[in-house]
């Protein structure tokens, strides 16, 4: 539970620098904001990447006291590193909550179909009636 909390302030402290970031991109293409603005977003900016990691670093510590072996195994395969393996390990409870691979191939799946009919809803794209494809305007 720990890690899952830690994740959900990391992803908190992700939208903050990105939004930081981006806030910090629009003035200095205008070059309204003063000096000290600039340093002080800066100074957010380091901040909130050191805690970021120091948030990490935690996560790896507690899934390393739970189980080393499956995040090594994880990291073995092509395309996946730490960050990606602790994620996979506290988004399925260390895959635990699964009996078989195919179990976690359709919640794969299923996920990505949910977000993909989100973001087409929210684009405001009416489906056709069979689902199998978007009107065209």
């Amino acid at each position: 539970m720990k890690c899952k909390e830690l994740k959900a302030l990391a992803e908190l402290l992700q939208k903050q620098c990105t939004a930081l970031s981006n806030q910090r991109h629009s003035m200095a293409k205008s070059n309204t904001a003063s000096v000290l603005v600039k340093e002080i977003i800066d100074n957010q900016l380091t901040d909130l990447k050191a805690e970021i990691k120091r948030i990490y670093q935690r996560m790896e510590e507690l899934i390393s006291e739970e189980d080393q072996q499956l995040i090594t195994n994880l990291c073995s395969i092509p395309g996946i590193g730490k960050k990606t393996a602790m994620l996979l390990f506290i988004c399925t409870n260390g895959f635990k909550d699964f009996e078989n691979s195919k179990q976690l191939a359709l919640i794969a799946i299923c996920n990505k179909l949910l977000k993909q009919s989100f973001a087409i809803a929210q684009s405001g794209i009416p489906y056709d009636e069979n689902f199998k494809s978007v009107k065209k305007h």
